[in-house]
């Protein structure tokens, strides 16, 4: 518990946290002004601005966390100053885990009761899709810390996070590309299936696009979550495997 207070306090003064509150102003603040150009879809205007930046910056940030904080505490000798300290490769690794988790929880929390509020506000009406995706974010910005965390075990700062965002681009864009009259059919459609099964579904769990529709069907959206879930029990364990093999100096 100590260990994971400590990482919180870490996230917390770093000077991405103050950037992360400008930030969030200047969403909110673009939002409206975006939905008071529009003639009477000021509600809607402002939720797609609202949830797809909010989104943005989510990933960003956990992309951040997951590469940049890990590096800094290698590079400084706090990864091995605590491990030497009688704390364990594991529970290093979780109290870290823990840590983003919560910043990450908070901010999703924050981020889209502010959202729905406002959009409430303007006449806009909410139904199960927004508690999916307030979920399905939460999902998501782990999946993106995990694959940042385990990339940054091979390269460099930078490296790592232009290929995690790659990696979430790549994602997104796949099942539009996949599902194009032009995309080549037969055995490597076949073959980019299992892919696509293979790979995070960011595109299922960013359901931001459901959020003026009708509420998308139960078994649909527990299918995407076990994905989802499933996808972060993976990587949780190749993490833990790799960490207690890697050289920390």
């Amino acid at each position: 518990m100590k260990l994971i207070k400590f990482f919180i306090n870490i996230y917390l003064k770093d000077k991405v946290f103050y950037t992360s509150v400008c930030i969030i102003f200047f969403i909110f603040l673009f939002s409206i002004l975006s939905s008071s150009v529009t003639y009477k879809t000021n509600s809607k205007t402002f939720i797609d601005f609202s949830l797809a930046l909010s989104l943005m910056f989510i990933i960003l940030k956990m992309i951040y966390i997951g590469c940049s904080n890990f590096f800094d505490d290698l590079e400084s000798g706090m990864t091995s100053f605590l491990i030497g300290q009688g704390f364990t490769r594991k529970h290093y690794f979780d109290s870290r885990f823990i840590g983003a988790g919560i910043i990450l929880f908070l901010n999703v929390l924050v981020l889209y009761s502010i959202n729905y509020l406002i959009y409430f506000y303007q006449g806009g009406s909410l139904n199960l899709n927004s508690l999916y995706l307030i979920i399905g974010t939460f999902l998501s910005g782990l999946i993106v810390y995990l694959i940042s965390f385990l990339i940054s075990n091979f390269l460099n700062k930078y490296l790592s996070i232009c290929l995690a965002i790659t990696i979430f681009i790549f994602s997104n864009m796949f099942l539009s590309v996949k599902e194009s009259r032009y995309f080549p059919q037969g055995k490597i459609n076949e073959g980019l299936n299992l892919f696509h099964f293979l790979i995070p579904d960011f595109n299922g769990l960013n359901l931001n696009v459901f959020i003026n529709e009708n509420v998308i069907g139960f078994s649909d959206v527990v299918m995407i979550f076990i994905h989802g879930i499933c996808y972060i029990g993976f990587l949780y364990f190749l993490l833990q495997f790799i960490f207690k093999r890697r050289e920390i100096n």
